[in-house]
């Protein structure tokens, strides 16, 4: 196996750049936090539907 002289793009930023990656991660848990949020409103909506019947 050889030593790998160059690396991509994208993996160069995730280990040079914190600042890139901070932002990525602070993304990926606004995302979820986003979904939960939407699924929760989403499951309170049916409940209010389902005792309003």
């Amino acid at each position: 196996m050889g030593v790998r002289l160059s690396t991509c793009a994208p993996h160069r930023m995730l280990t040079e750049d914190q600042r890139a990656l901070n932002g990525l991660l602070f993304a990926r848990r606004m995302a979820a936090r986003l979904q939960r949020e939407e699924l929760s409103r989403e499951r309170s909506r049916k409940l209010t539907r389902i005792a309003a019947d």
